[in-house]
Formats: C-alpha cells, sequence, structure tokens
C-alpha cells in the first residue's frame, strides 16, 4: 500500500545518489592531488596511498549512485544494492575519520546510516508499483 513513507524512500535514494556524487568527486581529488590537498601527514587508520583510496572512492560512488537509481526506480534488489552501498560507504568512511576530514567522514557517515534505516524500515513501501 502507497503511503506517505515512501517520501523518505525517496530521498534516502536521493541521499544514496548525492553521497556518491561526493564519493566519486573525493576520489578524483585523491587520485590526482592527493598530497597537496590532504598533506603528508595525514592519519588515518588504513593508509593505502592517496591513489588507492582514490580509486576506491570512485567504484563505491558508482555503486551507490546505482544503488540510489534503482532504489528509486522500487526494484527489489535496489533496496538490497542501497543498504550494500550504504553500508561500504560507511564502512569506507570510517576509515578516515582520523584524517584531513574528519568532519566530512563523519557526516557521510550519518548520511549513510539514514539511508540504511529508511530502507530497512520502509523499503517495501517504495515496490515498483509506486518508484519514480
Amino acid at each position: 500500500m502507497f503511503t506517505g513513507w515512501v517520501g523518505w524512500i525517496w530521498f534516502a535514494a536521493f541521499l544514496l545518489i548525492l553521497g556518491g556524487i561526493f564519493q566519486i568527486i573525493h576520489g578524483i581529488v585523491s587520485i590526482t592531488r592527493g598530497d597537496e590537498y590532504y598533506g603528508p601527514d595525514t592519519q588515518v587508520a588504513v593508509n593505502l596511498g592517496y591513489t588507492a583510496w582514490g580509486w576506491i572512492h570512485i567504484f563505491l560512488g558508482i555503486f551507490m549512485i546505482v544503488g540510489g537509481l534503482s532504489l528509486a526506480r522500487g526494484h527489489i534488489y535496489g533496496r538490497i544494492i542501497a543498504v550494500l552501498a550504504a553500508c561500504a560507504s560507511a564502512i569506507g568512511n570510517v576509515a578516515g575519520l582520523g584524517g584531513a576530514n574528519g568532519g566530512w567522514a563523519f557526516l557521510v557517515i550519518v548520511m549513510d546510516l539514514f539511508v540504511i534505516w529508511a530502507v530497512m524500515v520502509h523499503g517495501e513501501e517504495a515496490r515498483s508499483d509506486y518508484g519514480l
């Protein structure tokens, strides 16, 4: 049954797409100007180098955008992809909490937790009958 809660699912899809765009931008900056932008003394939980983290963020961003679009369409696999993408994004940003962008990483984690909550609690209401 269509309820007002489906708006939260669409908002979660929007957040997921926006978060994916942010991840791609973060990845591009890490690859092209990592040392200049973040500095060589950045303390992060997992130090793979800026190029490796950049590619991880780009692939994660693409995964998040696909999940958000699929969630907005109301597909069942869209809910699964959305939760997995939000979990991967949150875990990836936990690794960057101690770095130069700790506040940004915290904000993205909060957005990811909201997406997970909205999809897990109200995901059934966004069936493809009511998708965009």
